[in-house]
């Protein structure tokens, strides 16, 4: 996972981003490797990103609870901010546990058009990626192939197989290792 995590490193250091990245290993890892990429985007701290200490890393803290998402729209919301951040969004899936739907990915799609509240990026973690289903993949190619400016993507995923070959196309990858077995999954 070093590797990995030196190309986010370098990428927050250099300001040098990408419209959209792909994180592809482990869960938890790839979850937490997006969930730090996203909140180091708008830091505004000194030194590594996030420093944990300025007043946007103190707004991104995650929630000792976070809100359940409901893929459907009907009983929750369709996303949650990070933390208290208003440019900082998570999707993952629903509480019904499936997939990550269509409803989902416009709403996201809708919150990113509006422009940055801060100024900054705005960056949307979209977390169980690969149970993205063929709508909602469809729909967030048009997000992929016309980003808004200062926008970034972040899809974390135990795998990039299940995403099909466009998406994973127009993202850049960050593979991390499985500790398991050693391997990079692809």
């Amino acid at each position: 996972p070093a590797q990995a995590q030196d190309l986010l490193d370098r990428a927050l250091e250099s300001g040098r981003i990408h419209s959209s990245y792909l994180l592809a290993g482990p869960s938890e890892v790839v979850r937490d490797a997006a969930l730090a990429f996203a909140r180091g985007l708008v830091c505004i701290g000194d030194g590594p990103k996030p420093c944990n200490a300025c007043r946007e890393c103190v707004r991104s803290k995650p929630s000792e609870v976070p809100v359940d998402l409901d893929g459907s729209g009907k009983s929750g919301p369709l996303y949650r901010h990070i933390g208290d951040h208003p440019d900082l969004y998570w999707v993952d899936k629903g509480r019904d546990g499936t997939r990550v739907r269509i409803g989902q990915i416009r709403a996201t799609q809708k919150a990113l058009r509006l422009g940055a509240n801060e100024g900054g990026y705005r960056v949307a973690v979209i977390a169980d990626a690969e149970w993205l289903n063929h709508e909602a993949q469809n729909s967030l190619l048009k997000l992929l192939e016309e980003p808004p400016d200062r926008t970034c993507l972040v899809l974390a995923s135990a795998s990039s197989a299940p995403l099909v070959a466009t998406i994973r196309s127009r993202c850049q990858k960050v593979r991390f290792p499985d500790s398991n077995s050693g391997d990079l999954r692809s």
